[in-house]
């Protein structure tokens, strides 16, 4: 669960930069394509570094959270229910049910 926040942790911070360059760019030095294509002192043209980030933590977040379970497909392979396991006799954690709790005695 943690590599998956990680994930989208660096994902956020790299469209929020994406964003921040399209919103300055805009003169008409700049390369077609705003923040996806970036100019290098020598005029060539080169992907942005915060896309490759951008593209590379959604990769990890697809991963990471088929393994979890969480879009419908990978929660199907692992056979996880709507009822949380109730249809199979696991006893419920409601206080609320079933005998009280045993009394606690003190050691001394």
């Amino acid at each position: 669960m943690a590599a998956y926040c990680a994930a989208v942790s660096k994902w956020i911070a790299a469209e929020l930069w994406l964003a921040k360059i399209e919103a300055k760019s805009g003169s008409g030095d700049d390369p077609p394509g705003g923040a996806l294509v970036l100019k290098s002192g020598t005029g060539g043209i080169y992907q942005n570094p915060y896309l490759h980030v951008s593209n590379a933590a959604q990769e990890k977040m697809a991963k990471y959270g088929a393994v979890l379970g969480l879009d419908p497909i990978s929660r199907e392979r692992l056979k996880v229910s709507a009822l949380g396991g109730k249809e199979k006799g696991i006893p419920s954690r409601d206080r609320s049910k079933g005998p009280p709790p045993p009394k606690r005695t003190e050691v001394g």
